[in-house]
Formats: C-alpha cells, structure tokens, sequence
C-alpha cells in the first residue's frame, strides 16, 4: 500500500521534473527568455526540495 504521505511526495516530485524539462526545453527554444530562465532555476530549486522530501520518507523507519 501506498501512504499518503509517500503519494503526495511523489506527486509533487514527478510534477517538478515535468515542469522542469519542460521549462529547460522553452528556455532553449526561446533563445534564453530571462522569464523562463528565472522560472527553470526556481523550479530547479523546488525540484531539490522534493527530493530531499522523498528521500526523507523514505529513510525513515516504520514503527512497529
């Protein structure tokens, strides 16, 4: 079974790599729009939280 906690980390992960390719790949195609430059790196930053986030749940030990 999936926990609750685990699906919402999962989401929020795989929902920031999209964006973040996405984003990489608009970057490229616009010839490098400040906007979505800025845009990609912050993206990039919430991408590092989530997987901080993940990593961390799934680090952690069930209680018996």
């Amino acid at each position: 079974r999936v926990r609750k906690d685990h699906r919402a980390a999962s989401i929020a992960l795989h929902s920031a790599f999209g964006t973040q390719v996405l984003l990489g790949i608009f970057t490229v195609w616009s010839g490098v729009a400040l906007w979505i430059a800025v845009l990609h790196q912050l993206v990039g930053a919430l991408l590092v939280a989530a997987t901080v986030w993940c990593a961390h749940l799934l680090g952690r030990r069930e209680r018996a």
